[in-house]
């Protein structure tokens, strides 16, 4: 099981992505914030999205994620590996559901929704799919271990 380093990015901070994933250690996962209840909010346009996927195009070591399934797919579709961050509370299932047929590479669910239904890291490998738990307490990691995670974020 791996730890990620997470950088996370938003729409005023884009241009100092260089240096700050210089100074993460890798595995690094590249998250881009656009949420609803920000002034800079952008979807479906994503210009975030957009000016991260344009910095990243030449790297293949990191992940993109995000919590707003515009940016992701924004992300994915400049052919970039990418994650879903599906909101504390929803089911691994629901996430595993929505991140396959988007085909994002990777879910990065809460950790109380990974070890609600563990069973579903299984079904996420069989579809070639990652799991990667996020808001971890360090009781929680070798049942997240048993449950076959491929990482954690730090």
């Amino acid at each position: 099981m791996r730890t990620y380093s997470v950088v996370v990015v938003g729409a005023d901070d884009v241009g100092g992505l260089p240096e700050r994933l210089a100074a993460a250690a890798a595995p690094v996962v590249v998250e881009v914030r656009n949420d609803p209840a920000d002034a800079a909010f952008d979807a479906p346009h994503c210009a975030t999205a957009r000016a991260v996927a344009a910095l990243l195009a030449d790297r293949d070591d990191v992940v993109v994620a995000s919590a707003d399934w515009y940016s992701a797919e924004v992300a994915r579709d400049a052919g970039l590996r990418t994650a879903f961050v599906p909101p504390r509370g929803v089911t691994l299932a629901a996430a595993l559901a929505y991140v396959t047929s988007a085909g994002h590479a990777e879910c990065h669910a809460h950790a109380d929704a990974v070890l609600a239904e563990p069973e579903a890291v299984a079904a996420a490998h069989a579809a070639g799919c990652a799991v990667v738990a996020w808001g971890a307490d360090d009781a929680a990691l070798d049942r997240l271990r048993e449950a076959g995670v491929d990482g954690v974020r730090s």
